[in-house]
């Protein structure tokens, strides 16, 4: 028949090298083609069904991630860090990593919970990797989140109080309290005036309401985070939220 033998040549086509003959019911065969970066992937289950992945799956998984890290302003140097790929060598870190790994093992209770985490210590052990490694899981789990330096957010509220501004402080407050995740950095940078205090506890003190999950980080140990942020913020975060100590060396310096 011509629509057999029609059907015979074009899965020829799709399948290069691969014998077939009219005994054969191609129409009935799963399309797949080849992506330059995955490797095979299946366009339709059989030549009559429908298209169930236009494009490869991957490729699409992938553009999704890269378009949530970018909203979520993960900085390019951790946009490939994960948990997996923490090295940890020793106690503390390992009980860093087994922290991070519980808090992520369910994460609609995390956020249901609001619960929060503070990884305190000094530069260059790992905290940002792991805060960036937590955010990605909740990515992959299709939640919102977002890493901001407290420098940064701070000044993302005072362009509003510009008369030029075109985004008010109550739209860049309810952006922050919508986020499933926000990890707050480099908390103690700040020069701790009390206006900085004041924009800081609005953040937090709306989350905490809320039960909305944060991760602070800082090189600062607890009383002097405390003694940064004032103590209504310190009050607000520390209600639920799990301070994990990284007193290890530099392991950059270590390299």
């Amino acid at each position: 028949m011509a629509g057999q033998s029609d059907a015979v040549a074009l899965m020829q086509r799709l399948y290069p090298g691969v014998e077939f003959d009219e005994s054969v019911d191609v129409m009935s065969l799963p399309i797949d083609r080849d992506c330059d970066i995955h490797g095979k992937w299946r366009q339709q289950d059989s030549a009559l069904g429908p298209v169930i992945n236009p494009i490869c799956p991957q490729c699409k998984a992938d553009d999704r991630l890269s378009g949530a890290l970018d909203r979520a302003s993960i900085p390019p140097r951790y946009r490939t860090r994960s948990l997996d790929t923490y090295v940890a060598s020793g106690q503390g870190q390992r009980q860093a990593l087994d922290v991070c790994r519980s808090y992520v093992a369910d994460v609609d209770r995390r956020i249901k919970e609001g619960a929060s985490l503070m990884f305190l210590g000094g530069v260059g052990t790992g905290k940002t990797h792991l805060a960036c490694g937590i955010a990605r899981e909740f990515i992959d789990q299709h939640k919102t989140a977002m890493y901001i330096r407290v420098a940064d957010l701070i000044s993302m509220v005072r362009e509003t109080w510009r008369p030029d501004s075109k985004e008010s402080e109550r739209k860049v407050y309810k952006k922050l309290l919508g986020l499933d995740l926000l990890i707050l950095d480099e908390v103690g940078v700040q020069a701790g005036t009390e206006n900085e205090q004041n924009i800081l506890f609005n953040v937090i003190n709306q989350r905490s309401e809320e039960m909305r999950p944060m991760i602070l980080i800082s090189n600062l140990t607890a009383p002097e985070v405390k003694a940064m942020l004032g103590d209504r913020s310190y009050s607000r975060v520390s209600e639920n939220a799990r301070a994990v100590p990284f007193n290890w060396d530099d392991y950059r310096r270590a390299k």
